[in-house]
């Protein structure tokens, strides 16, 4: 008989995105569950039965319904730059796609370059086309990408990275002290199905003190988000396999080493995201939704269930008043945030231009459709500089008369004056009486 290992799950209800009303049961929610044996091998075929959740004060919650997700390894080989900059950007993305966020080091010497190199290609090669990475590269903002499956600003954006060489490198203790919490906090707000941080670095992460395994176990618990380390120069004398599980294992991430061989380590990083069920929960009224869930196959006692909350139970939300904080939020946040599907579009990224924001459906089967947000909302627009600080370029409150509709969908046209030294140009809207936050970033690339 297969011996199997134990690990029980648990998951804070207050774990993800604010609360918005919807027409599903208000207390209805679903549970990201992968299953291991001792060997990490999936255990496929559970079902609604096998499936145990309780709350932390022992009551039971009921199971209503179980999916086997698979997702096979892509083979769309390597990304292709172009030299055109991008002027649209959207948040917009697959009800089934998954986000690579992938921090960077830039790497000063050869060894490490070329397996840095190799591991992006066969990552980038074995997502799908649904599929989405955004790169960071500390101390480096104008070198860093928001989320896209568009393999040419990814081949673009990797190619800018490896143009940093000797004298390039650093930030990265910086980064991960200051502006990876940030990033955990973007993905509590975003509503991607599977979503996983990756950690390129030549090995040293430090000091030590920086780490708290308690603060990076629940920041990837409620983001949904473990956190992969890959040692890219590898051997005994890289500080990475001291300091790097400080990151990984209290996330339920891998840490992997490249030494003796780089190949492979990519397609270990989307396999532990290919397999597991949604388990569909209703919590009963009885039940505080401000408390830790617990998650275990009963019919498998001794297996290992990682299990995450997608999105916390919908509650009614009262009408906010906090419209601008929310934005500004929004607008410095790491990534953008999805919950309002929008495309932002520039006709220029330098001085005086005109930005046009649109509303965009929700699903493709009726392209006709547009989702009209619930008016008023207000919309912000800003610029981060080079220096790394966000800067104001316009905010406006909407209402109907101030909208025009394009083809299927809402459109807004607001003039902005972009500041020279800007890395990115961004714009955030915030609907008043859902809550919901939608933010659309572009990359400005300077030659």
């Amino acid at each position: 008989m297969r011996r199997l290992t134990v690990m029980v799950a648990a998951v804070s209800l207050l774990a993800a995105a604010p609360v918005v009303p919807t027409a599903q049961s208000p207390r209805t929610a679903t549970i990201d569950a992968f299953v291991t044996d001792r060997e990490g091998k999936p255990i496929l075929g559970l079902a609604d039965g096998d499936f145990r959740v309780v709350t932390a004060d022992g009551k039971t919650i009921p199971v209503t319904g179980v999916r086997e997700v698979t997702i096979p390894l892509a083979a769309r080989g390597k990304a292709t730059a172009v030299a055109e900059a991008p002027l649209e950007a959207t948040n917009r993305h697959a009800a089934d796609a998954r986000l690579f966020v992938v921090v960077a080091e830039p790497v000063a010497s050869d060894p490490g370059r070329r397996p840095t190199r190799e591991f992006m290609d066969e990552l980038v090669a074995g997502m799908r086309d649904v599929d989405q990475l955004a790169l960071f590269v500390p101390g480096h903002p104008d070198r860093s990408l928001p989320p896209t499956d568009d393999t040419t600003l990814i081949a673009r954006a990797l190619d800018r990275f490896f143009e940093l060489g000797a004298g390039d490198t650093g930030g990265l203790t910086s980064f991960m002290r200051y502006d990876m919490p940030k990033v955990y906090r973007s993905l509590m707000a975003m509503r991607w199905t599977q979503r996983a941080i990756v950690l390129l670095t030549p090995g040293y992460v430090g000091p030590e003190g920086f780490y708290d395994e308690k603060s990076w176990a629940a920041w990837a618990q409620r983001a949904n988000a473990p956190m992969h380390g890959v040692d890219v120069v590898g051997g005994a004398r890289s500080m990475g396999l001291r300091l790097l599980p400080k990151a990984t294992d209290e996330t339920g991430g891998l840490l992997l080493n490249s030494q003796p061989a780089m190949p492979g380590l990519a397609s270990k990083i989307l396999s532990a995201s290919s397999h597991f069920y949604e388990v569909q929960i209703e919590i009963p009224a009885n039940v505080k939704t401000d408390q830790s869930i617990y998650t275990s196959v009963r019919t498998h006692p001794t297996s290992k269930t990682r299990a995450r909350l997608r999105v916390r139970a919908p509650e009614p939300l009262e009408l906010s008043v906090h419209a601008t904080n929310e934005l500004k939020t929004a607008l410095a946040a790491a990534l953008p945030m999805d919950e309002i599907p929008l495309s932002f579009s520039l006709e220029s990224t330098i001085g005086a231009t005109a930005a046009t924001v649109k509303f965009l459906t929700n699903g493709t089967t009726d392209p006709r459709s547009a989702e009209l947000p619930e008016f008023p909302f207000r919309m912000a627009f800003g610029a981060v500089t080079d220096a790394g600080k966000m800067q104001e370029i316009g905010v406006r409150d909407v209402g109907p008369e101030d909208v025009k509709i394009e083809g299927c969908c809402m459109a807004i046209q607001h003039d902005v004056v972009i500041p020279k030294d800007a890395t990115s140009v961004r714009v955030a809207v915030y609907q008043h009486p859902t809550g919901k936050v939608g933010a659309v970033f572009i990359p400005v690339i300077r030659n």
